[in-house]
């Protein structure tokens, strides 16, 4: 994802957001693993599949102000079909809004 972001922190006001962190701050962590890479027996050849896991905290600071947010996750999926075509989806997760007050300074999700 050259010259993107894997990840947001969007502040909320109303309907619309506004994106106040990304992966390049250092209050927010993005950790990917692989969970899973194994042969799958599929005729004709057995294929090698993946799954993956990632976790995003944000450290909050205390300058952040107190209000709703959500955590935005941007990736790829890459696919193999069994021709051996391979494809790249980009695709976008988000987390359900959530309130940072003065006693909530960490989100992991």
């Amino acid at each position: 994802m050259i010259g993107q972001t894997y990840l947001t922190v969007e502040k909320w006001t109303g309907e619309t957001s506004k994106t106040v962190r990304t992966d390049a701050d250092w209050d927010t962590i993005f950790d990917w693993n692989v969970t899973d890479s194994s042969i799958v027996p599929l005729p004709p050849l057995p294929i090698r599949a993946a799954e993956s896991e990632a976790t995003i905290t944000w450290n909050i600071p205390e300058s952040v102000e107190p209000g709703t947010y959500s955590i935005v996750h941007n990736g790829y999926a890459k696919t193999k079909s069994l021709s051996g075509v391979t494809s790249i989806t980009p695709y976008t997760g988000s987390s359900k809004k959530f309130q940072v007050t003065q006693a909530s300074r960490q989100f992991a999700g």
